[in-house]
């Protein structure tokens, strides 16, 4: 995909102007204002549109298998290894 910056950043800008009621009812304002606050302007802002935003507990975890596109946007993303059991 290719876009002027002046473009991706109008998009935000409208996006934060026109539809916060539209965010709001899909529990995504808190995400995109924060997103938008840290990479103001940012093509990444849009990602939310296109991704599933899973909320994890402490002590859950989610499988993505190779390739999978996915961010961390807050919290703890340490990963933990441990070694297999032999038989």
């Amino acid at each position: 995909m290719n876009s002027k910056e002046a473009d991706v950043a109008k998009c935000i800008k409208d996006i934060a102007k026109n539809y916060q009621r539209e965010l709001k009812f899909n529990e995504l304002l808190n995400v995109f204002n924060k997103v938008n606050a840290d990479f103001p302007g940012d093509v990444g802002v849009l990602s939310l549109f296109f991704l599933n935003l899973v909320h994890l507990q402490p002590g859950q975890a989610i499988y993505l298998g190779a390739n999978e596109i996915h961010a961390y946007l807050d919290g703890d993303s340490s990963l933990r290894v441990w070694p297999a059991r032999t038989m």
